[in-house]
């Protein structure tokens, strides 16, 4: 898996970073997390990231810094799809809050806009709702999908900038063991004299455990997400209060009582400052807080960051 930083700004743009965009590239699949403005430029100058295999956008909040990129997003996706008519027709999938598709659907309108692909845009229900696709803008094939609450989350949705964490968690299971034929010919003698079954066990390593990565959005409250990052690879999350100085996102101190809660591997730490001092002062006053037990490390724009498999115990 790979993770690449297109964007790193907080609310306001720099000489060195871009509005927020983060790229999960997972084998063939490429999902986006937030799309600020300049987005699609960005993920142009990655050559790891082929843009017709992005297949899905998630926005954490309906913040300016999350959403301006959107519009020209989808027409670089739309227009990467078209050279290859086989993916045309495979919908392009955007999940966020409420509104989202309206705005959506108002700059698509706006700017006189057709797609090819099919836009699937799902929006976090409060309440029951209807979970067909009800198009909202049929020459840009644009559909609106309700997402009712579950049982994971019988109270639906709710803002990420408010108390609860708004978070996105990546799962790869675990692989089996790769079997290792010239070892097990050592131990064990084929065809078995006895006609007796040679068990997986006896061919095949130890497995090989998964990977788990983990999106923040904002939020004043982290440890509200502890329950469902326990263990995790890698997580990303923002910390721009230090340079706005108010409540609106985590602090270094709260940033690094959730690291340890959690028993984080490697903390990657997004919507920094331009100044090389200022966040060079947040990642090490994280970092000490945390008694060194988690790997601080600092996004900047077009960073890229590789999980490999962890070694079987």
């Amino acid at each position: 898996m790979q993770i690449s930083f297109l964007g790193t700004a907080g609310s306001l743009t720099t000489r060195t970073r871009s509005p927020s965009c983060i790229a999960v590239r997972a084998q063939k699949a490429v999902m986006l997390f937030d799309c600020g403005e300049d987005a699609q430029r960005q993920l142009i100058k990655q050559p790891q990231i082929v843009h017709g295999r992005v297949n899905r956008i998630f926005v954490t909040s309906n913040s300016s810094e999350n959403i301006y990129g959107i519009p020209g997003m989808l027409c670089t996706l739309n227009w990467a799809r078209e050279r290859g008519f086989e993916s045309a027709d495979i919908p392009l999938h955007v999940y966020g809050p409420p509104g989202l598709a309206d705005y959506i659907r108002t700059m698509l309108l706006l700017s006189d806009t057709y797609s090819m692909v099919p836009i699937l845009v799902h929006e976090f229900a409060t309440a029951a709702c209807d979970p067909e696709p009800q198009p909202i803008l049929t020459r840009a094939r644009l559909y609106r999908v309700l997402v009712p609450p579950d049982q994971l989350n019988p109270n639906g949705y709710y803002d990420g900038n408010l108390d609860e964490a708004f978070l996105t968690r990546f799962d790869r299971k675990k692989k089996t063991g790769r079997a290792d034929l010239r070892a097990s010919a050592k131990r064990i003698k084929l065809p078995s004299p006895d006609g007796s079954w040679v068990l997986p066990e006896q061919v095949v390593g130890p497995d090989q455990p998964g990977r788990k990565i983990c999106m923040l959005g904002a939020t004043d409250n982290l440890l509200s997400a502890v329950p469902w990052v326990q263990a995790a690879d890698a997580i990303v999350l923002g910390a721009d209060s230090q340079v706005a100085g108010n409540t609106e996102r985590a602090t270094s101190k709260a940033i690094a009582a959730f690291a340890t809660a959690v028993q984080a591997t490697q903390l990657l730490v997004t919507r920094l400052p331009d100044d090389k001092a200022t966040t060079n002062s947040i990642v090490r006053d994280i970092a000490m807080l945390c008694q060194d037990q988690v790997t601080v490390v600092p996004a900047y724009d077009h960073m890229v960051v590789c999980l490999e498999r962890r070694k079987p115990a």
